[in-house]
């Protein structure tokens, strides 16, 4: 797109973040996300190795990370 076109572009309204309403929307945006996070509570005590296999304590492969 031509950079004449672009500035000449208006935002949605209610989606740009300087419009107060853009702002109220953005923050309930946010707070939906973190509501809908999952819980880490089954990855306790779990960690990744060099190669990006996912181990317990005892170094017991559970899984790999993906790429």
């Amino acid at each position: 797109m031509p950079a004449w076109r672009r500035e000449h572009r208006r935002p949605h309204p209610g989606r740009d973040p300087r419009d107060p309403r853009g702002r109220e929307h953005l923050e309930a945006l946010k707070e939906q996300a973190e509501q809908n996070l999952p819980s880490t509570s089954i990855r306790e005590g779990l960690s990744i190795n060099k190669m990006g296999n996912v181990v317990d304590r005892m170094g017991n492969h559970l899984g790999h990370i993906g790429r």
